[in-house]
């Protein structure tokens, strides 16, 4: 079925790029922003966590072994027999 429209008809081009209605490459440019704000984010969290752990885990290596001896449940108020 040959009609007057589909003979016509040629996608928009926009910015050279065939097809493309601009919305493209603006969704494009969106999506890498959103993928760098992301990342960026993701790295932030990983290392705030791994900070976290680090300083707990230090805090715990300068204890004395009685620290632990006496509060076996890790409660630092001399209650243990809990």
């Amino acid at each position: 079925m040959d009609c007057e429209f589909t003979r016509n008809y040629r996608p928009l081009e926009v910015g050279g790029i065939p097809g493309s209605a601009g919305g493209s490459n603006f969704f494009l440019l969106k999506s890498l922003f959103e993928w760098a704000y992301q990342y960026g984010f993701m790295n932030l969290a990983q290392r705030v966590q791994h900070q976290l752990r680090t300083d707990a885990y230090n805090h715990l290596q300068t204890r004395e072994i009685e620290f632990f001896r006496e509060s076996p449940n890790g409660r630092d108020d001399g209650d243990a027999e809990r």
